[in-house]
């Protein structure tokens, strides 16, 4: 009895145990059912990733076609539709869905990816809703990251930048591992062009504490890049990836994932760290640190914000500065239009805009003391010498010129636009570390090698020297030992790499994302650049980056003599620029803008009147100013006096300048 008494309560005890495990994996894992379907877009799966499940919301696109996107790890044989109701049925192919929640294969068949199934959803009481069709897309080799918000939606955290929303965050890697499950304080949109013209949204995640993500280094925030304009998905990484290992320039490191928000397949992102002052990111002193140490982060954080009369300084006024303000700061050149915009700042005496990212609240001596670094450095290379005659200091004292020659190249390989405009890192360490401002790190180049797109890309941009950067291109200029470093490290690195390693490079990633690169053109369709797919826009990039690294060779190794030729639109702004070989012609490339108010008549020559002529070699550098004729002119004398197609013209744009006409000439007779 004693025996079989003992037997039975440890039974009971296993039993217990086995209740309270299962209903802690039914709290772990559990996810609120959805209402019931009632159309097409309402639909979900709960798809097994192994270590859990996850549902995933139906996707439509323009056509109608409908999209259930799975993540790397999803088990397409272990998937089931979860908010159909008992009383409703789902067909696919004429197989009937399983009722319920049971994780079991739909149908008897296997499902097939990209296999366009017909699908019905057939109501309580018979009701069926027009037939559709369904495609499964599944993506590989990258982790997969689920975001749900506070709210279900992004609406809020769309239409600001500076709405923040709490959020939980799980993290599966590529093996089907949870790399991170918890609550974030936070998930917020991020981005200038990304977030005012772009559907696919950049964010900025904070986590409650320092944790790593996919093995990068600790921290608690975080940034998931779009790359919205990028076709192929890879130019950022790719150029990160390089910074790291062939320069010694500062770049952030980075993992490929594919991101799901509130259950909705958002595409392939870039999980990546954030450029911000961190022992863990770029090491240099934190003088932020030191100002809430010296006035506490009460009084920091509610700073009174200052601007000089003159405008060239923005800082925060009633904060105490430490002993040490020599550094460390991180800076970035910033459009004029965001000057006015940014918390600490400063214009040098040249003309460039500067936000002060760290300290983010400087004060007045701090940003004047930085300022005035900046100004110091501009008199000493419009010195003969170099030498500013006040400080007595050599250009070279003021900037680490390695690194302000390794960021130039960076940008003019890679054909960077945005190098001269905005996102242009710069850095000074405490003087008792290095009294040099340090160019970097780098930062955003979705928009580089080419992948403006036709509309506004000049098919010959690789032939363009660019003078990406600022101050760099007059060093080289003006001083021959400037020329000499550029050179040679042109030579010893970036030659190198084109030849040797760039090949091999797009190859990993064109292997690593293939599967997520549909899945993610199918979900943004929009095309940006030449080509849709990812192995065209690979052959892109490699065609692109040969043409500039041989143009380089020209320019820079046989001093090959490049002209500019430039068009200037109907506004007299620049239209169109290119570079061409002296004695070629530019028949290729000859530009025809386009404007509503007027039609285009021809180019002529700024400074001979001479109309332009294709086939006349380029000698020297030239503008060719667009001829008009206006809208209102050809409508007053009849359209049939211009010898040209209107076949493209919109005709409520004539008939409303029509209209203007006939107003001028009611008033001319009165």
């Amino acid at each position: 009895m004693r025996q079989k008494k003992r037997i039975f309560n440890i039974s009971l005890i296993c039993l217990l145990m086995l209740m309270v495990l299962a209903g802690l994996y039914l709290i772990t894992d559990s996810v609120e059912v959805p209402e019931s379907a009632k159309q097409y877009t309402d639909l979900q799966i709960r798809v097994d990733l192994g270590v859990k499940t996850e549902d995933i919301r139906i996707w439509q696109d323009a056509v109608g076609m409908y999209y259930f996107f799975l993540p790397s790890t999803g088990d397409l044989s272990s998937i089931a539709f979860v908010n159909i109701a008992d009383e409703d049925e789902l067909t696919i192919n004429d197989a009937s869905s399983k009722k319920g929640y049971l994780f079991e294969a739909f149908g008897e068949e296997p499902l097939l990816l990209e296999h366009v199934y017909d699908m019905q959803l057939t109501l309580e009481g018979g009701q069926a809703l027009e037939p559709a069709q369904v495609q499964f897309v599944k993506s590989a080799n990258l982790a997969t990251m689920f975001i749900d918000t506070e709210s279900g939606g992004l609406d809020a955290i769309h239409s600001s930048k500076e709405i923040e929303e709490k959020a939980s965050v799980i993290l599966v890697d590529a093996e089907g591992e949870i790399n991170y499950n918890n609550d974030i304080q936070y998930i917020r949109t991020r981005g200038n062009s990304t977030f005012h013209y772009y559907d696919k949204k950049a964010y900025q995640l904070k986590l409650y504490n320092n944790a790593s993500l996919l093995d990068m280094t600790k921290s608690e925030k975080w940034i998931l890049l779009a790359n919205a304009v990028d076709d192929s998905l890879i130019r950022n990484a790719l150029i990160y990836d390089f910074a790291d290992e062939y320069t010694n320039i500062p770049s952030i490191e980075g993992r490929f994932i594919d991101l799901y928000v509130n259950g909705t397949y958002q595409g392939n992102y870039y999980l990546c760290e954030k450029i911000e002052v961190d022992d863990q990111r770029l090491n240099i002193t934190d003088l932020e640190a030191y100002n809430i140490a010296e006035n506490g982060a009460v009084k920091v954080n509610g700073a009174t914000s200052f601007q000089t009369e003159d405008g060239k300084i923005r800082a925060c006024s009633g904060i105490k500065n430490p002993k040490d303000i020599t550094g460390g700061y991180l800076l970035e050149r910033i459009p004029e239009a965001e000057y006015a915009s940014v918390l600490s700042g400063f214009c040098t005496n040249d003309g460039h805009y500067f936000e002060i990212v760290s300290p983010k609240y400087a004060t007045i001596e701090q940003a004047e003391y930085i300022c005035n670094l900046f100004n110091e450095f501009e008199v000493a290379i419009a010195a003969d010498d170099g030498i500013n005659p006040h400080t007595g200091k050599h250009y070279t004292e003021y900037i680490d010129l390695d690194s302000w020659i390794e960021k130039y190249l960076i940008d003019e390989l890679f054909h960077n636009p945005d190098a001269v405009v905005a996102s242009l890192f710069f850095y000074k360490d405490s003087d008792h570390v290095d009294t040099h401002i340090f160019a970097g790190p780098v930062w955003d180049y979705d928009r580089a090698v080419g992948s403006y797109g036709v509309d506004a890309y000049e098919l010959n941009d690789p032939l363009n020297l660019g003078n990406y950067g600022i101050y760099v291109p007059e060093l080289i200029q003006k001083y021959p030992e400037v020329k000499g470093i550029l050179v040679k490290k042109f030579q010893d690195i970036f030659e190198v790499y084109i030849e040797n390693d760039l090949n091999k490079d797009l190859y990993e990633y064109e292997q690593l994302l293939e599967a997520s690169h549909k899945s993610n053109s199918i979900r943004w369709p929009q095309n940006y650049g030449y080509y849709a797919g990812l192995e065209a826009n690979v052959e892109y990039i490699k065609n692109f980056m040969q043409t500039k690294k041989n143009t380089l060779q020209e320019i820079w190794l046989e001093d090959t003599i490049y002209h500019t030729v430039t068009f200037l639109g109907y506004d007299n702004s620049s239209f169109k620029s290119y570079k061409v070989r002296h004695g070629s012609c530019l028949d290729d490339y000859v530009p025809e803008p386009i404007c509503k108010a007027a039609f285009f008549a021809g180019w002529e020559n700024q400074e001979t009147g001479k109309s332009f002529d294709s086939r006349i070699p380029v000698l020297e550098d030239s503008v060719y100013a667009s001829t008009w004729i206006e809208l209102n002119i050809l409508l007053l004398n009849g359209l049939d006096i211009a010898d040209m197609d209107l076949s493209e013209v919109n005709a409520d744009d004539i008939a409303h300048l029509a209209e203007l006409v006939r107003e001028q000439q009611k008033q001319i007779e009165q």
